[in-house]
């Protein structure tokens, strides 16, 4: 399995575990994968300068071109805060256990 199919997989098993209640394993795995999917992408975009306008450009330009439609740029202002505060209520809570 290349290094970005694993990034993605660990990304998706941390969710997964944090979900479960095992937030600490959950993150830990999680950002594993971020790190692993982010040395995947310098790999591949090995000329790209490591200052953050560059990236941030590289990524701007990127969104632009793949949401042309304006109804997925509405959803993503609408569903994006939406996920990062569930996000943190989920971190800010007690673990969930049914009775």
């Amino acid at each position: 399995m290349d290094k970005k199919k694993l990034g993605g997989f660990e990304v998706l098993a941390g969710m997964g575990l944090f979900l479960l209640g095992r937030k600490i394993e959950g993150l830990a795995v999680f950002g594993k994968g971020i790190y692993d999917l982010e040395k995947a992408y310098k790999e591949k975009n090995s000329d790209l300068k490591p200052e953050f306008s560059d990236r941030w450009d590289k990524a701007v330009t990127f969104y632009n071109q793949t949401h042309q439609n304006d109804m997925n740029r509405k959803l993503h202002v609408i569903g994006i805060p939406i996920i990062l505060s569930g996000a943190a209520g989920m971190l800010g809570n007690k673990t969930y256990t049914p009775l």
